[in-house]
């Protein structure tokens, strides 16, 4: 159960990579910027990244989490109605 809630932690957590991805892409192939901005630029675009993942991370495994609890009480309380 525990490698399915961190694929889910993943899964939301991968729109921090995407966007970093996206800034690599957006300084090789877009701008025009000398080495002593390349730096600055990367460290705080990692940081914001970084904080994308954790954040949207975050919200995938407390969706999942609320989901899968959810359906678990449904099917326990149909299972439980049954028995007696």
């Amino acid at each position: 159960m525990a490698l399915i809630d961190s694929l889910y932690f993943l899964c939301g957590g991968s729109i921090g990579l995407y966007v970093y991805g996206y800034c690599i892409y957006y300084y090789y192939a877009k701008s025009d910027w000398s080495d002593s901005l390349q730096v600055s630029f990367f460290g705080y675009m990692a940081c914001i990244c970084y904080g994308l993942f954790m954040m949207f991370g975050t919200v995938g495994f407390v969706a999942s989490l609320m989901c899968v609890r959810a359906t678990c009480t449904v099917i326990l309380s149909l299972t439980s109605g049954s028995e007696g």
